[in-house]
């Protein structure tokens, strides 16, 4: 980048320091991308983006917490859901039994909603004629094993911006796969080998 030729130069201003160092991480960011796609077959991110997911809220939608809390879940989740208790166990759970695309999380609005969600856990639990993805109960005003605490229902905007993030790290947290955590090894330094004429197995995927 030149610092070396100018790094004694009495005109080396600041902004001319500010874009060596951009160009500095660019290249960082560039090498590392050619580096971790070595022998691979096609170029691919270093960090993959992490599956989406739904939110089903247990509770009355007009409550102002729910409210505050909608806006912000939506932003972040593929689908949003708002099932009062009045629906009845039975009819939550069908509501969700065919929800096998991505991962649900179940948002109850406090201690009655989250005994609630348990009921229409248990029925999924014993439904095992679909294979689903993961539900994640989370609940406000209540804290036990087995549920994720939101601690109080918020009251303002900030407050449902911090519920909404919570879920969402607690959703994608396991969905999230960076190259740069895998250990290097000889292949990345060999160069690209041509696939073998005769194999037993393929795995595709």
């Amino acid at each position: 980048c030149g610092f070396a030729t100018t790094g004694k130069s009495t005109v080396l201003t600041e902004d001319i320091v500010w874009l060596k160092l951009k160009s500095l991480a660019q290249g960082a960011r560039l090498a590392t991308e050619r580096f971790l796609n070595i022998g691979g077959p096609a170029p691919t991110s270093v960090a993959y983006s992490p599956t989406g997911f739904r939110v089903t809220i247990l509770g009355d939608a007009r409550q102002a917490g729910l409210q505050l809390l909608q806006g912000e879940l939506g932003r972040r989740a593929w689908s949003l859901d708002v099932v009062p208790m009045e629906a009845g166990v039975e009819r939550c759970y069908d509501r969700l039994k065919h929800s096998v695309d991505t991962p649900v999380a179940i948002v109850a609005a406090g201690p009655e909603e989250a005994a609630f969600a348990e009921q229409v856990l248990a029925l999924l639990a014993r439904d095992r004629n679909i294979s689903r993805r993961p539900h994640v109960l989370f609940a406000f005003g209540s804290a036990r094993p087995g549920l994720e605490s939101l601690g109080a229902l918020p009251r303002a905007p900030e407050q449902a911006v911090a519920a909404a993030e919570a879920v969402q790290r607690r959703m994608q947290a396991g969905m999230v796969f960076d190259k740069r955590q895998l250990a290097p090894s000889g292949v990345l330094a060999s160069a690209p080998q041509p696939p073998p004429a005769e194999v037993d197995v393929v795995i595709v995927g």
